[in-house]
């Protein structure tokens, strides 16, 4: 006789519990609260600037291992 493997674990989710509000306050919610339009606005200057920021200092990167790079050359090529 084989042996019989246990049943497989159920796929559906538990059954959610209404969620009431504590006696005396308010509800703790998982939702942030909805930002104002002038909250949506320096949040948007703040990621651009980051953005903006950060392609600088990789484009300064760049053109430093450029000049690196060149100079190598450079110095290789008078050894000859």
């Amino acid at each position: 006789m084989s042996p019989t493997l246990p049943p497989a674990p159920s796929l559906v989710p538990p059954p959610s519990v209404a969620s009431r509000p504590a006696t005396g306050g308010s509800a703790m919610k998982l939702v942030a609260p909805s930002l104002q339009e002038d909250e949506q606005r320096n949040w948007a200057s703040l990621v651009a600037a980051v953005l903006v920021t950060e392609a600088t200092l990789l484009w300064l990167l760049t053109c430093l291992l450029l000049v690196r790079r060149r100079l190598a050359l450079v110095r290789l090529s008078r050894e000859r």
